[in-house]
């Protein structure tokens, strides 16, 4: 089973109470709402709170397969009625989140609205991995870019020497993310706007407790080369908030 599926079978086949299952495994309600829908991912810390808490055995086959070991418990089908009424109730807690999510999607939508058709060319990709750290009380991220997997690709579409472009990105060194170097690739209303969006999934992190394992985001991104020219983008985000890291998948693109 994947976490989905396995959280779907805990709350089928358990006499825990949500309300009880929350506070026994130390989470919101709402976020177990969220994992039996599949809109989220549990951590692994959380699965295996559940299955202690609700008397189930499993095992770990890799990040996202799971076995469950048998305990021979009975579906209580009186159970699954009530467990499907206190859903249809508690929809209304998550439509908080979806609001969120929402904003978060129009400020993307706003910027795949450009007067320009693109046509993307997913040979020309390259990943570059990172490392973040939030501070919650200070408002906060830093990052960290670590490897780039294709400078070769970055040279010839931005127009800046490796040794310029490391500088840039600022290889193996934290920065603030409102101050980080690579903002000199964007003009200031794009970067206002990253700045924007980067707050905006912080917030969504704070907002589920930290107990979303993975987001994954695209964005249409505009950087400036160094004779000041426009160069479209597609960047696929990986954020594991487990590991306080990810990697962005950077995929150039044809204006028409």
């Amino acid at each position: 089973m994947n976490r989905q599926e396995l959280v779907e079978y805990f709350l089928l086949n358990s006499k825990t109470s949500l309300s009880d299952l929350s506070k026994l495994i130390s989470v919101n309600r709402s976020n177990i709402y969220l994992w039996k829908d599949g809109k989220t991912n549990p951590k692994s810390v959380y699965i295996n709170k559940m299955a202690d808490a609700l008397g189930f055995n499993i095992k770990w086959h890799d990040h996202n397969n799971i076995e469950l070991i048998e305990d021979k418990m009975p579906i209580d089908k009186e159970k699954i009625k009530d467990l499907k009424k206190i859903v249809d109730v508690q929809e209304q807690s998550i439509e908080l989140l979806k609001e969120k999510i929402s904003s978060l999607n129009a400020s993307i939508q706003e910027l795949k609205d450009t007067p320009f058709r693109v046509k993307t060319d997913f040979g020309k990709s390259l990943r570059m991995d990172y490392d973040y750290k939030i501070d919650f009380k200070k408002g906060t991220v830093e990052v960290k870019y670590k490897n780039i997997s294709n400078f070769e690709l970055l040279t010839q579409n931005l127009g800046y020497s490796k040794s310029e472009l490391t500088k840039i990105f600022g290889l193996d060194i934290f920065f603030e993310y409102i101050d980080h170097p690579i903002h000199q690739l964007r003009n200031k209303k794009d970067t206002d706007a990253m700045i924007l969006k980067a707050k905006e999934m912080m917030n969504n992190i704070s907002t589920t407790e930290n107990m979303v394992a993975k987001y994954e985001l695209e964005i249409p991104i505009i950087y400036l080369s160094k004779n000041n020219d426009n160069v479209y983008t597609i960047n696929s985000y990986i954020i594991d908030t487990e590991k306080n890291s990810g990697t962005c998948k950077l995929s150039f693109v044809d204006s028409q």
